[in-house]
């Protein structure tokens, strides 16, 4: 039987394996280490060689002597090993446990998709506020195959309907521009948009329902999201090419709509995008949106000393404590957390000031 070339749209491919990846998360373990026994608290998922993994933190595992990380793989994947390393690390970038105790082999294929380690809780005894879970993988040699979950899938044919104009039977005005979608599909993605079109907010016969306070290139961004799953800007897919400004307006859309996973992956770039000039407006979309892990990573970022100085003069900065007074308490806080030393707190409050 002759062979076929599935070419780009094969439903698995062959990926080279000799990768490593190390992710570090930050975990604030005063306010994570009474959680109770069982329950968890997870990094931002991440990708690594076109898979999205996630690490899982159980401060008290199956008792309150025990605690339990975990690296998941959340991609649909055939067979194929990897070694992944976990390794503890201090505020001051010290390892606390012996990465021998922390190191394993393990075969992620269908439901076997996780990979732990239990360690003992009095490892902990010294640490005083945060700690950094480091999580090394290293795809072993060999090819392993990847169900491609992107090619000529539903996200494809969902876009084709998106420029469907013929089957369009709501209109949105934003900006004074008219965009058009379909009332299903952004019913279905949205509660917000589903009480607008066919809930006690609806109009029998609105022909245009305008939509304030958003760009047209936000709106057009958070709709095709709606539709494919996928945040694209002007026909591209790469988040690198994002502006800043535009991923915390669709951070507010997708707020506002209670799109989660939106949220969720603008919350992810926004974190790893961090700066002396995007904390400030950062933080402050945090902290309005109800999002604590974001709000808590900015105020790490914001309170290490490297940052404050800078921090302090900056325009964005003034902006924030005029805006929200208690992030400067919260700040203030965090700092004095962090150095326990006298000097620094009194700079900080010259500064802030």
């Amino acid at each position: 039987m002759a062979s076929t070339n599935m070419g780009s749209s094969s439903l698995v491919r062959m990926k080279s394996a000799c990768a490593s990846h190390d992710y570090q998360f930050e975990v604030n373990y005063n306010k994570s280490k009474d959680l109770p026994i069982g329950e968890y608290i997870t990094s931002p998922t991440f990708d690594f060689e076109g898979y999205e993994w996630v690490i899982y933190y159980y401060p008290q595992y199956k008792s309150n002597n025990d605690t339990f990380f975990s690296l998941k793989l959340l991609s649909k994947a055939i067979g194929f090993s990897a070694k992944v390393s976990f390794n503890l690390l201090d505020k001051y970038d010290s390892s606390f446990v012996s990465s021998s105790l922390l190191t394993s082999s393990y075969t992620f294929s269908g439901d076997d998709n996780e990979c732990g380690k239990m360690i003992r809780r009095d490892y902990f005894v010294n640490i005083v506020d945060f700690f950094i879970i480091s999580c090394k993988i290293r795809v072993s040699s060999g090819a392993r195959n990847v169900v491609n979950m992107s090619s000529g899938g539903l996200h494809e044919h969902m876009e084709k309907l998106l420029n469907m104009s013929d089957k369009f039977d709501v209109t949105f005005e934003v900006e004074g521009k008219k965009i058009s979608a379909h009332r299903l599909i952004v019913a279905a993605r949205s509660p917000v948009f589903e009480a607008e079109v066919f809930g006690s907010m609806a109009e029998v016969d609105m022909k245009c329902i305008r939509i304030e306070d958003m760009k047209a290139d936000v709106f057009m961004a958070m709709l095709r999201f709606m539709y494919t799953d996928q945040i694209s800007i002007g026909g591209s897919s790469d988040l690198s090419k994002l502006s800043f400004e535009l991923v915390q307006d669709l951070f507010v859309a997708a707020d506002r709509y209670a799109l989660e996973k939106l949220k969720k992956i603008c919350e992810e770039i926004l974190c790893n995008n961090l700066s002396v000039r995007t904390v400030s407006t950062t933080l402050v979309l945090a902290d309005r949106h109800s999002c604590p892990w974001l709000k808590e990573m900015c105020l790490g970022f914001a309170s290490k000393p490297e940052n404050l100085m800078q921090l302090a003069i900056t325009e964005e900065y003034h902006h924030m404590i005029q805006a929200s007074p208690s992030l400067l308490v919260e700040l203030r806080e965090k700092c004095n957390d962090l150095s326990g030393r006298g000097n620094k707190k009194q700079n900080f409050f010259y500064l802030s000031e």
